[in-house]
Parts: C-alpha cells; sequence; structure tokens
C-alpha cells in the first residue's frame, strides 16, 4: 500500500500495536572518511515517537561488507560485463568521435549482451581536459565533447545487475598510442595499483594502502623527472607540495576507497528469482 509522505506519522502510529510511544530506528552514524555525522531522518509529528539512534548504523554497515556466496557472484557478473564492454569502447574509439558515443557504446553492450538495463552512476566519458574534472559526465556536463588526436580518454562506467553495482575506471590514448608524458603517468597509477593489490591482505589498514599508493607515485614521477624535486608535504613548498594536494589529498581517496555492493536492501527476498536467472545469463554467454 502506497502513502502519501505527510501521513507518515498517521501510519506508522496505526501500524504500532504496543503501548507506549512507537520506536524508530534512524540512520545516524559517524562517516570514517569525512568525520561527519549523517543527519537521520526528521518529518512533522516525530516527537510522538521514541527515537533510536544508535542501533541501525552499525547493522548496515557490517551488512554492507559482509557478502554471502551468490552476493559474490553477482558482483563479479556485473564486474564482468562492465569490463568486455569498456574493451568494446577501445576498440571502436577514434579521434572526431564525441564523448556520448562512448557512452551509448558501454550502455548497449551491458544492456545487449548482459541483461544489465542501469548503470551504477552516471557514465563519466572524459577526454582532454574533461579528465581533470572531478564526476565529470553529470547533466552540467554531458559527455558532449568532441574527441582529439593525442587525447587521453579517462572511462568512468559500470553496469548494474539486479541492485548489485559495478566501478570500473579505466584510461588511454584516443588514437592508440600514448605519449611519453601519458605512458610515464599511467604506469605511475599502475605500479601504485599493482603496489596495493600485491601489499592488501586481511588486517592490513587501508590507510597504510593509502600511503603506499602515494609514495609508489610520487616516487615513479620523480624517476620520470616529471617532477623537479622530491619531497614529502611537510617539508616542501613548492610544486610536489601542489602535486600531492591536488592529486594525493583530493584525487587519490576517491579511487581507493571505493566498495561494491548492494544498492536496494530488497534483493534479499528475490535470491531464487535472481539466482535463476544469473545462471541463465552466465549459460547464455558461454555458449
Amino acid at each position: 500500500m502506497v502513502h502519501y509522505t505527510d501521513e507518515i506519522t498517521e501510519v506508522l502510529n496505526n501500524l504500532h500495536q504496543g503501548p507506549g510511544k512507537p520506536l524508530l530506528f534512524l540512520l545516524h552514524g559517524l562517516n570514517t572518511d569525512s568525520k561527519n555525522f549523517s543527519k537521520p531522518a526528521a518529518f512533522e509529528g516525530i516527537e510522538k515517537f521514541e527515537i533510536d539512534l544508535k542501533t541501525l548504523h552499525p547493522i548496515l554497515t557490517e551488512c554492507r561488507v559482509l557478502k554471502s556466496k551468490l552476493e559474490i557472484s553477482m558482483i563479479q557478473y556485473a564486474n564482468e560485463i562492465s569490463s568486455e564492454a569498456h574493451i568494446e569502447v577501445m576498440r571502436k574509439v577514434k579521434p572526431e568521435m564525441k564523448e556520448y558515443q562512448l557512452e551509448s557504446t558501454f550502455l548497449h553492450h551491458t544492456y545487449f549482451y548482459g541483461s544489465c538495463r542501469h548503470c551504477s552512476y552516471t557514465c563519466i566519458c572524459a577526454t582532454g581536459d574533461n579528465s581533470s574534472v572531478l564526476h565529470y559526465g553529470h547533466a552540467a556536463a554531458p559527455n558532449d565533447r568532441t574527441l582529439r588526436d593525442g587525447d587521453m580518454a579517462l572511462l568512468d562506467m559500470g553496469a548494474e545487475f539486479h541492485f548489485y553495482a559495478s566501478d570500473i575506471t579505466c584510461s588511454f590514448p584516443v588514437n592508440g598510442k600514448f605519449t611519453s608524458n601519458q605512458r610515464l603517468i599511467y604506469n605511475s597509477v599502475l605500479d601504485a595499483h599493482d603496489d596495493v593489490i600485491s601489499t592488501m591482505k586481511p588486517g592490513v589498514n587501508w590507510v597504510d594502502m593509502h600511503k603506499l599508493a602515494e609514495k609508489t607515485i610520487l616516487q615513479s614521477l620523480k624517476k620520470g623527472s616529471f617532477l623537479s624535486m622530491y619531497e614529502w608535504p611537510e617539508e616542501s613548498d613548492g610544486l610536489a607540495r601542489k602535486v600531492w594536494e591536488i592529486c594525493m589529498k583530493k584525487r587519490i581517496p576517491d579511487t581507493m576507497k571505493k566498495a561494491l555492493e548492494v544498492k536496494q536492501k530488497q534483493i534479499d527476498e528475490k535470491y531464487e528469482k535472481f539466482e535463476n536467472m544469473f545462471y541463465e545469463l552466465q549459460n547464455m554467454r558461454e555458449s
């Protein structure tokens, strides 16, 4: 049954069968990255309820971290079809195309071959200077630039399979050939990725992985003479400090901390249906 939002107080009170005020569990907890607390729900008449702000957040946080075997398979499927779509985009990209054509190629592949009707987020198809804009691709910057020979493309796109998300970012030259500077920066990030993956294991602190990525990238840039000096930020006031502040403090946290997870809780009620569909799709793709 559907109700209007201004009926929430009346509806919840009618559902309450016990004595005293109804108890509401509201989501409120610390974001360990931003150090800010999530704002709990508020509505007219909420004073008629008992409020619990402590129980829900740690339970939901733990549920997001732990995944069943089926959930892991669903996430893996979303990642596999997204990886295939990214490769298809790489095969078809060429100068003078539009950014939205790369997005269209990705969306078609994930839906046509993977039954993924939706993406996990708005596709980011950034080329040239647009690749320096965090979360480019939204309505105010709608993937509409023309690709130029010599551009780098930064594509951040991921398919969603029945509320389970993938999130894949890749970079490559639109003409298929790296310049020396493009190759240097690409390999510095690749080295950081490889170092983190090889070091990561249960019990390792995320902050240590972040610092390892920073160190690897800065060392690679120094080795390639991309930076004229190499100092840690507390000791420097020049180019290296600016690079650290821009790249390390703003960009790396965004790219390292992403978790793949369920987007809607109602997936639990549909496991059997989704499991049958999931294995049917896998068989179709393998045949």
